[in-house]
C-alpha cells in the first residue's frame, strides 16, 4: 500500500502529509475541525510480506492508548483498528526524540540525572496505570520543551486489565533486541522492572554513544546479556563518577530482583545519588578479559526472575516512597517518639521502600534573601539527618530534604506529585512557637483533599 497523498480525507481527519514511515507503520500529519491539536495518525503497513507483528502491535497500541492518562503519553484522539484503511489518531507531541541526544562524546553527567530522572518517572507513571512499555529506547521517548519526557509506540506494551494479543505467540521474544530485558529473551511480560533495564540501556547509550550489548540478531547472542558484562561506562568515559556506574549497572542486572524496587526508587537515585551504596558494579574499570568471557559463557546460566503475581500497580506500590514531614525544633519525647514509630511501621511493612525526610521552613517571601537563612538551612539539615539516624535505617533507604516556602501544605503536595510519593506521614497540630512549619487543620485538609497519595496523621496520646 503505497503513502496516503496531502488532501485525502479518512472520516474527519485529513492527511497533511508523510511525517515518518519506518517501521510497521506509517505516521501522517493530519488536522480535524473537531480538534485543535496538533494530529498524527499511524496507518498499518498492509504491503504483501508485511509481518503479522506490526498489525498486531498497531492492535494492541488501539487497546492501550485509550486507557492511559497524564503528562507523559501523547493525548488519544480516536482509532478505527476495523476499517479499510485502519487507523489510531494521537495528538502530535511538541519536542525531540532523544535518539537525536545520542553522540559519540555523550551527554554530560548533569544532563544524564536530569532527562534519565525524567524518563523514570515517565515510566513509573505508566506502572502505576498498570501498563509495562517493554520498548523503551531514545526512539520512543520524546524530550519536551520543560524537559519532561513523553513515552509513545505502545505496540509491545502490556496492560495487565486488557488482552495480551503477544501471548499467543510462545517462543517469540517481543521487543527492540537492544533494549530487551533477559527476561522478556524468555517470554515474561509481566515484570515492570523490565522497563528499568531498558532505560539503564538508554542511559549507557546516552553517556558513551553506543550500546552496552551491541544489536544482537540471534537467540544465542540475545541471551549473552545473561552473563556477559557490558565495558564499563568509566572505562569509556573516565569523567563519571562511581555512583552513576553503579546506577546504570544495577538496571542492568540480569536478575529482575537485583535491579531497584520501582523505576520511582531508580529517579530518587539519580536526584539524591547519596543514597547510593557502591559496590564492585560501580568500581569496574576494565573490561572482562577474553579468559573471563570464555569462563562464562561456556555453559552458561540462564537464570530467569519469577513471574509477577500482581499487577504493575500492585507490584510497584509494595514498594512506596514514604514522605515523613518532621518538625526538627519539635521537643515533646512522646510525639517525636510516635512519629518515629509510625514512619518505622511503614518501612518495615515494606523493606524495599525509600523514606524521604521534609522539613518546610515558612517564609513570608519565597526566594527573598534574609539574614541568617543559610545558617538556618544548614542547621536544619544537621538536625534532619540526626532526626534520621535515630531511626537506624540504612543510608540508602532515605534522604533528608529543607525546603523554604510560603505555602507549606501546596510545597508538600508538589513535593509528592514531583516524586511519585505513596505516602505522606506527619504529626497532628500542637500549639507551637516554632517558626517552622506548623501542621494546623487547614493544612492537614489541604493534603488530604488534594495530595496524590495516601496521608497519615499521627495523633500522639499526649
Amino acid at each position: 500500500m503505497d503513502a496516503l497523498l496531502p488532501g485525502t480525507h479518512i472520516d474527519q481527519f485529513i492527511i497533511k502529509g508523510l511525517f515518518y514511515s519506518e517501521g510497521a507503520a506509517r505516521l501522517y500529519d493530519v488536522e480535524s475541525k473537531e480538534s485543535a491539536l496538533p494530529l498524527l495518525m499511524k496507518i498499518p503497513k498492509m504491503d504483501p510480506g508485511q509481518s503479522v507483528f506490526g498489525l498486531v502491535s498497531f492492535e494492541m497500541e488501539c487497546a492501550i492508548l485509550p486507557v492511559l492518562k497524564g503528562p507523559h503519553v501523547p493525548r488519544f484522539v480516536s482509532a478505527n483498528p476495523l476499517g479499510i484503511k485502519p487507523y489510531v489518531v494521537m495528538e502530535k507531541v511538541k519536542g525531540i526524540p532523544l535518539i537525536k541526544k545520542v553522540r559519540p562524546q555523550g551527554l554530560t553527567l548533569s544532563e544524564m540525572q536530569e532527562i534519565g530522572a525524567a524518563i523514570a518517572n515517565a515510566v513509573h507513571s505508566l506502572h502505576r496505570q498498570d501498563t509495562i512499555h517493554l520498548d523503551i529506547k531514545p526512539d520512543n521517548l520524546i524530550l519536551t520543551e520543560s524537559n519532561n519526557i513523553v513515552c509513545v509506540d505502545f505496540g509491545f506494551a502490556h496492560h495487565s486489565l486488557l488482552p495480551d494479543l503477544f501471548s499467543d505467540n510462545p517462543g517469540q521474544a517481543i521487543g527492540s533486541t537492544p533494549y530487551m530485558a533477559p527476561e522478556q529473551i524468555e517470554q515474561v511480560r509481566t515484570d515492570p522492572r523490565s522497563d528499568q533495564f531498558a532505560i539503564g540501556v538508554t542511559l549507557y547509550q546516552l553517556a558513551t554513544g553506543v550500546l552496552p550489548f551491541g544489536v544482537p540478531v540471534t537467540i544465542k547472542e540475545l541471551r549473552q546479556r545473561h552473563w556477559r558484562h557490558p565495558i564499563p561506562l568509566r572505562h569509556l568515559r573516565p569523567d563519571l563518577p562511581e555512583w552513576f556506574q553503579e546506577i546504570i549497572f544495577t538496571c542492568l542486572e540480569p536478575l529482575a530482583e537485583k535491579r531497584f524496587p520501582s523505576t520511582a526508587h531508580l529517579a530518587r537515585a539519580l536526584v539524591d545519588p547519596s543514597v547510593i551504596s557502591i559496590t564492585e558494579r560501580g568500581q569496574r574499570t576494565r573490561p572482562d578479559s577474553l579468559l573471563q568471557r570464555l569462563i562464562r559463557g561456556f555453559r552458561p546460566t540462564i537464570a530467569v526472575s519469577k513471574v509477577p503475581h500482581f499487577t504493575p500497580s500492585e507490584q510497584v506500590s509494595n514498594v512506596p516512597l514514604i514522605t515523613v514531614v518532621i518538625d526538627v525544633e519539635e521537643t515533646h519525647p512522646e510525639r517525636i517518639k510516635a512519629l518515629r514509630y509510625a514512619v518505622l511501621r511503614a518501612m518495615e511493612r515494606h523493606p524495599d521502600s525509600h523514606l524521604s525526610a521534609l522539613n518546610i521552613i515558612e517564609v513570608a517571601l519565597e526566594g527573598a534573601q534574609q539574614n541568617g537563612a543559610s545558617e538556618r538551612h544548614h542547621k536544619h539539615r544537621i538536625l534532619l539527618e540526626h532526626w534520621l539516624r535515630e531511626l537506624h535505617v540504612p543510608k540508602e533507604r532515605c534522604s533528608a530534604h529543607v525546603i523554604e516556602t510560603t505555602d507549606s501544605a501546596q510545597k508538600i503536595i508538589d513535593f509528592a506529585k514531583h516524586n511519585y510519593v505513596d505516602v505522606i506521614i506527619l504529626l497532628a497540630n500542637q500549639d507551637s512557637n516554632s517558626s517552622f512549619l506548623r501542621v494546623n487543620r487547614s493544612t492537614v485538609t489541604q493534603l488530604v483533599e488534594e495530595a496524590p497519595c495516601s496521608v497519615h496523621v499521627v495523633r500522639p496520646a499526649v
